[in-house]
């Protein structure tokens, strides 16, 4: 095809996609009139208050708690990682 019928059919294309697409849009609430009466509010309804507070909850976790398999002892013979010197650096 040559270059000038290949332009017009894209742009029958484009033209006729916009139509479309404008049509379509044509029966949406944004294109009554001003002069429609309005929809009134619906009534309020009073909502109580939640019992619980609908978020996270500090200090529960979710999971099944964890148990200790035995009791936990302090190394009495360890007393810290040995110093060579007085300052703290090792001498070499």
């Amino acid at each position: 095809m040559s270059r000038n019928v290949n332009s017009a059919i894209l742009s029958v294309v484009l033209l006729s996609g916009t139509v479309i697409c404008a049509h379509a849009q044509s029966n949406n609430i944004a294109a009554l009139p001003l002069s429609a009466p309005a929809t009134p509010a619906p009534q309020s309804v009073v909502v109580a208050p939640p019992s619980q507070y609908a978020g996270p909850n500090p200090g529960k976790v979710w999971s099944a708690p964890e148990r200790q398999a035995q009791p936990a002892y302090s190394s009495q013979a360890y007393v810290g990682p040995a110093l060579t010197t007085e300052s703290g650096v090792d001498s070499e």
